[in-house]
């Protein structure tokens, strides 16, 4: 049976205790907002019938899990609701652990709950009910660990790459194609990956130092030059683009960039660079997520 798991920086507690061990603490029937997240949707209202849909934004997810609490004895009830507390008060991450051990998690912060009617949810001996409330900015299920696929150094062959030094992507999975590198998302929600590009790069007075199109038309170009030793970031979900000593470098983009996401599935983007050396190394990294776990 999939379970829940609570997990900060210094702890972590399995919310299925009670069934394993008889002792510990249990997320009960009833927990909600696993599925789907709310939506704000914008309607433009005309001066004729009914209104025109115009996009929508996905809103903070609530979880409400009631939780069971028990102990062997009064002394370490009060041990494990203190644990209990000390998880809550902070930032939280919410895990659903899937019977193949796959995990997806939310980061969460407590909203409420957490109260109990004492002589009704415990009579603080070995047991106690309650439920608490957790809100979760970012809405989407985001997996434990990243994909990723990197583009590195190739003694033959046409590359992704241009230089003097033909590149070619080292596969993790799946297959290439020239200029192309696959992707795999297992998540059912659209994934934004990270680019990290290490030096050298540099365009001339004909090509830009690194296009990245995805296979529906959307790229975004980059037209600044790393040296041997340098890095740079372009984080798509935030629309950031920065080098190795934290710098500014989105200036260096080309006008309109399209910052895509990678699709649920399979799907190939292509990579071009110039000015390329064996040092050269281009990796996207995503997590993929979900909209609902069951």
């Amino acid at each position: 049976m999939p379970y829940l798991r609570f997990e900060t920086a210094d702890d972590s507690l399995d919310l299925n205790g009670v069934s394993l061990t008889g002792y510990g603490v249990e997320a009960l029937s009833g927990v909600t907002g696993l599925g789907l997240p709310p939506v704000a949707v914008n309607w433009i209202e005309g001066a004729g019938d009914g209104a025109t849909y115009r996009g929508e934004r996905i809103q903070p997810r609530d979880v409400d899990i009631p939780l069971y609490v028990r102990a062997p004895d009064r002394g370490q009830l009060e041990i494990t609701l203190a644990r209990l507390a000390k998880i809550l008060t902070r930032e939280v991450m919410l895990w659903w652990v899937e019977d193949d051990g796959q995990e997806w998690g939310l980061t969460c912060h407590r909203m409420g709950g957490g109260v109990y009617a004492y002589g009704k949810d415990t009579l603080g001996e070995t047991e106690l009910q309650t439920i608490v409330t957790l809100r979760a900015g970012k809405p989407l299920w985001q997996a434990r660990y990243p994909m990723s696929r990197v583009i590195v150094s190739s003694s033959a062959g046409r590359g992704l790459l241009k230089g003097t030094t033909s590149l070619s992507m080292l596969r993790l999975s799946g297959s290439t194609a020239d200029g192309a590198i696959l992707f795999e998302n297992p998540g059912d929600a659209s994934a934004y990956p990270i680019w990290t590009v290490q030096g050298p790069i540099a365009g001339d007075s004909t090509h830009s130092a690194l296009q990245v199109t995805a296979p529906s038309g959307e790229q975004f170009i980059w037209d600044g030059v790393l040296t041997a030793g340098e890095t740079l970031t372009i984080d798509t979900a935030r629309a950031r683009v920065t080098d190795q000593t934290g710098a500014n470098r989105y200036g260096d983009l080309l006008p309109a960039p399209r910052f895509w996401p990678i699709p649920p599935k399979d799907s190939q983007a292509t990579v071009v660079a110039f000015g390329t050396s064996a040092a050269t190394r281009i990796t996207a990294t995503w997590y993929p997520r979900k909209w609902a776990v069951i």
